[in-house]
């Protein structure tokens, strides 16, 4: 079927809206909503213009639910065909009108009004024209009142960045300016979420005034992140011809809140920002990936202690080498760890061998963890059998909740020993009242829980 251009109208007391409606749209056909009072009316509409014409009947035209509910689905079922709808919601009763207006916002149709010179408000005398009323200001204050907060609460910052761009694209922001700031703190979180560390800092560049301590917590994570990158000598980063754009414009946007010693004094910030990854994939029920998330940051912690105290790569250990060291090293430990490895002079170190390794170099990291590997391999027994490591559970929230006290709890004490605190690395904002306040929409501060999840 051909689409066709179809007009949903809203019948009051007086046929004139109606027919000047139809001869400023000419629709193919006509939707007429009436009550018993106004049938009259449209049925005299439709014999004097001739269009073809289907009649809704209300029984109670003050009802909001009755009237929405009507109109909204006769609406979405001309959509769903593929054909061309207009609203002109000029007739009817307040509710009628603000029902039909509320529908063509929600299913994004085209709004019209038919107006002309008026003596009181009851009715429109002469000179009547049917506009199109422009609703991105209405469309654009609904999905910040009503679309955007089950989102950021959910932390789903990746479909909410999705959603704003569109938004954008079809309808033009009432206020450019702040709907501008919207999108770059929105695609800023959204682009750490899936840590893209480089992107967040350029979209964030203007505004991180607004995000308080997440800013220096975003800064030390890619400070860290590329610092890693660095010991590795086949890494892109390193090159000048394979540095990003947005790498080199935002070389400097970080240098007052990161520190520049290398080694770090202060390992931890790409583990805390797994740690607030995985509640926010836990907060919206993906506790698979909750779990991985909690994996990594273990073997990452592991890996960062290494690097920064001793200047091991877990890639590539010459365990020989340590064995050499004599008393300064735990010789134990390290037979066991040749032993499993069948001798090999060099070996890849996974994530229970790299907590052996730093107990064996005396490190009291790795000691609390021997303490407390039967747990941990408990805990890690939830991933493992996992579909996204070796296994087929799925893990649900008591499995995630075990996972997050034992080893989400021992790394937040060791990361609160080296200094940081969960104060220096907030979760993303979780309630909607900090995006209006950032957006200069609210005046009242809001308070949220460094690690809030």
């Amino acid at each position: 079927m051909a689409p066709e251009r179809v007009l949903l109208l809203t019948v009051g007391g007086s046929p004139e809206p109606l027919k000047t409606a139809i001869e400023s749209l000419n629709p193919k056909r006509c939707i007429f909503v009436h009550t018993s009072e106004s049938e009259e009316k449209a049925l005299q509409v439709v014999e004097e213009t001739g269009v073809q014409a289907e009649l809704v009947y209300l029984d109670d035209p003050d009802d909001p639910a009755e009237v929405y509910d009507r109109i909204f689905r006769r609406l979405l079922a001309e959509v769903r065909e593929g054909h061309q709808v207009h609203v002109d919601y000029t007739g009817g009763t307040k509710t009628m009108s603000a029902a039909a207006l509320m529908a063509a916002s929600d299913l994004d149709i085209e709004v019209h009004v038919t107006t002309g010179e008026r003596k009181d408000a009851t009715q429109i005398n002469s000179g009547e024209s049917t506009r199109k009323i422009d609703k991105s200001g209405v469309i654009h204050h609904r999905f910040l009142a009503l679309h955007l907060p089950p989102l950021v609460e959910s932390y789903l910052y990746g479909p909410l960045e999705r959603s704003v761009r569109h938004l954008g694209a079809e309808h033009p922001a009432p206020d450019r300016e702040v709907f501008d700031v919207l999108v770059a703190l929105v695609s800023g979180f959204a682009a750490w979420d899936r840590f893209d560390h480089d992107r967040a800092v350029n979209m964030f560049r203007s505004h991180k005034k607004m995000l308080g301590a997440r800013w220096s917590f975003l800064c030390n994570a890619r400070q860290e992140r590329r610092w890693l990158e660095s010991r590795q000598s086949a890494s892109p980063v390193q090159t000048k011809e394979h540095e990003s754009e947005e790498q080199a414009e935002d070389s400097d946007e970080c240098s007052e809140v990161v520190s520049s010693q290398r080694p770090p004094r202060q390992v931890g910030w790409l583990v805390a920002d797994l740690l607030r990854n995985a509640k926010r994939k836990a907060k919206a029920g993906l506790f698979d990936d909750a779990v991985g998330r909690m994996y990594r940051a273990l073997e990452l912690m592991a890996q960062l202690l290494l690097a920064a105290r001793h200047d091991i790569d877990t890639g590539k250990v010459d365990l020989f080498e340590l064995a050499r060291r004599g008393d300064s090293v735990d010789q134990e430990i390290l037979r066991e760890m040749i032993a499993s490895n069948k001798g090999q002079t060099t070996a890849k170190v996974g994530l229970l061998d790299s907590w052996r390794l730093l107990a064996a170099l005396g490190d009291e990291e790795g000691r609390a963890f021997l303490e407390r590997e039967n747990e941990m391999r408990t805990a890690l027994e939830k991933r493992n059998l996992s579909l996204f490591a070796h296994g087929f559970t799925p893990i649900d929230k008591t499995g995630w909740k075990v996972v997050k006290k034992t080893i989400g709890g021992f790394l937040e004490e060791i990361l609160a020993a080296q200094g940081l605190t969960d104060d220096l690395w907030p979760q993303f904002p979780k309630k909607p009242a900090w995006f209006e306040e950032a957006l200069g929409l609210r005046a009242a501060p809001t308070e949220e829980s460094p690690s809030d999840s």
